[in-house]
């Protein structure tokens, strides 16, 4: 397994757990040595079916590391959180599988989203899965979660330790079969229920990474509020939609409506004014 060589160097996502420091390498690569490509608006991902997928461990107080290997070509989107229970690494994370190796387009028009006109997707749909690392013996378990969708957060006091709640823009299975995500999902990996929350009728509005904010003084995991950005293909205009986190079902508590289209962004964090010092 390889991280950088030949002029390829691993496209990575990274989540720090208690101890460790845990990054994914897919096999999609950026191609450092690909002038060409870029030239022609291509990009320099390049996408590599017989890399092997694997977990790189660091350990934040040794600096010691390890490589794993996972059985399937298969790209972390992003992590949810990552904790450590004696020798047992839990990793909760979207993942999406290379399903086809045959005349790949450019990496650029399938990572990470397909392009429009790609009628069959070279990756999976990304999928909430639960990985479970032994660490004495360095197996892994891989759990799909019946949960589709991407940019999942946690509450961020639970970052690097044991949560309980995952939040996300997900595919609610109910709507008729649409382009892709258009609901709010919150999973409970205790109990292993999920709840969606759309917020249109008749169509799909579509949502971006839900950000948790904490209420002063809470004791829940979950009391707090989801701030979520949606875009509205209709009139091309975006909501900040404001959620109760304990009841997402619940109609939202508030909805701010924009004049004008936000693209809905990777990511986002909430800072209060009391952070900022203003």
């Amino acid at each position: 397994n390889k991280f950088c060589g030949d002029g390829l160097i691993g496209l990575r996502y990274a989540v720090l757990a208690t101890i460790l420091y845990v990054q994914s390498l897919s096999p999609i690569m950026n191609n450092i040595n690909d002038g060409i490509s870029v030239a022609q608006g291509k990009g320099a991902l390049a996408i590599e079916p017989g890399m092997a997928s694997c977990i790189f461990l660091i350990n934040r107080q040794s600096g010691a590391s390890r490589t794993i290997a996972l059985n399937a070509p298969t790209q972390v989107t992003h992590f949810l959180n990552a904790y450590q229970h004696n020798e047992l690494l839990v990793v909760d994370a979207c993942l999406s599988f290379l399903v086809r190796t045959e005349n790949l387009e450019p990496a650029g028009e399938l990572f990470p989203f397909n392009f429009p006109h790609i009628e069959q997707p070279a990756f999976s749909f990304p999928q909430l899965h639960r990985v479970a690392i032994d660490l004495t013996v360095e197996s892994v378990t891989v759990q799909p979660i019946q949960v589709f969708g991407e940019f999942l957060r946690p509450n961020p006091k639970f970052q690097g330790i044991k949560h309980r709640y995952g939040y996300l823009a997900a595919v609610n299975p109910s709507r008729p079969a649409g382009a892709g995500m258009n609901s709010l999902a919150k999973y409970d990996f205790e109990s292993g229920t999920v709840e969606y929350r759309c917020i249109s009728e008749g169509y799909d509005m579509v949502p971006g990474e839900p950000i948790f904010v904490e209420r002063p003084n809470a004791t829940a995991e979950d009391d707090g509020w989801i701030l979520q950005l949606w875009w509205n293909p209709v009139n091309n205009t975006s909501e900040l939609v404001i959620f109760d986190a304990q009841d997402i079902t619940k109609e939202p508590t508030a909805r701010i409506q924009l004049s004008h289209h936000i693209p809905i962004s990777f990511h986002g964090n909430w800072i209060s004014w009391a952070q900022l010092g203003i």
